[in-house]
């Protein structure tokens, strides 16, 4: 950690001026977003240096640790991030200056005359560290009226949002001294830019513009299960015809084709009851061995 800022260097915060060694400090780059009510309807631009004033002598010097109240802060055991933070001391300066839109109306405060600035803040650090967007976050979100010791026509300056400017750098490849903590309580300055009206092809690379049809609305439920697959196509022939039905006896004559083996020879004598079907004398090479049926169907 380093040492405390010097009672010098804290005045020299308060008015904007270089601490000693800022030339060997890091610097990095925030936005905050204020919203700010009046008593009477002015131009807002007006009021900027005033703002920004108050800013340099009061919010700056607390972010340094300069303040008594920064110094008891750091006893709150939920803000252990902020009080690593502020032990160390690595925030050696920084630099405000206000922009204020007279067109803009406020996004979190109710009021005639209500207006938008922006914070430009230029943070000088004695060494690089991560998670200084939730110390400053957690700093403006104290009673600002208070802190910047603002009169009227002020009534009411509130922070909606802190925003890094720099780029984020390349993670490391070894974890940081200081472990991270929950994301910022702030959404970010700028909000996210609307989806575009359908997604892309994927064609490897985004397009440049959004196409043209948007995507359909979702359904309200799942989809049915897919229908089975199709059934083959007709033949290109009519089936043949069907076989004839079995008749319900046996047929009159002999087969027209052979049997596929010898019938069995004949019995040498005659059969006691009469066969369960009659006898084909074609089947046989030769005198019947049995005794003929008469034509009456009775053994003789």
């Amino acid at each position: 950690p380093f040492d405390p800022p010097s009672s010098q260097d804290c005045l020299a915060m308060s008015k904007g001026l270089e601490v000693f060694n800022q030339k060997n400090f890091l610097d990095k780059n925030f936005t905050i977003g204020l919203d700010v009510s009046l008593s009477f309807a002015t131009d807002v631009r007006d009021l900027e240096p005033i703002l920004a004033e108050s800013i340099q002598e009061s919010l700056v010097p607390e972010l340094a640790g300069c303040s008594d109240a920064s110094r008891r802060r750091l006893g709150d055991p939920s803000a252990m991030i902020h009080r690593q933070l502020r032990e160390n001391y690595v925030i050696g300066n920084a630099i405000a200056n206000v922009v204020c839109d007279s067109e803009a109306a406020c996004s979190t405060l109710e009021s005639d005359n209500c207006y938008q600035c922006r914070v430009n803040l230029q943070v000088f650090l004695k060494e690089d560290v991560s998670g200084l967007i939730f110390l400053i976050s957690d700093v403006v979100q104290q009673d600002l009226m208070e802190l910047l010791g603002l009169e009227p026509p002020f009534v009411e300056v509130k922070a909606y949002s802190v925003d890094v400017v720099d780029p984020t750098p390349v993670p490391s490849t070894a974890p940081s001294a200081i472990p991270t903590i929950s994301p910022t309580m702030m959404p970010s300055l700028r909000p996210s830019t609307a989806p575009s009206k359908a997604p892309t092809s994927n064609t490897g690379s985004p397009t440049k513009n959004p196409t043209d049809r948007p995507t359909p609305e979702p359904t309200p439920g799942p989809t049915p299960p897919p229908t089975p697959p199709p059934t083959p196509g007709p033949t290109r022939g009519p089936t043949p015809a069907p076989t004839p039905a079995p008749t319900p006896g046996p047929t009159p004559g002999p087969t027209p084709e052979p049997t596929p083996g010898p019938t069995p020879p004949p019995t040498p004598g005659p059969t006691p009851s009469p066969t369960s079907c009659p006898a084909w004398s074609s089947y046989f090479e030769g005198p019947v061995q049995s005794d003929a049926l008469d034509p009456s169907g009775e053994y003789d």
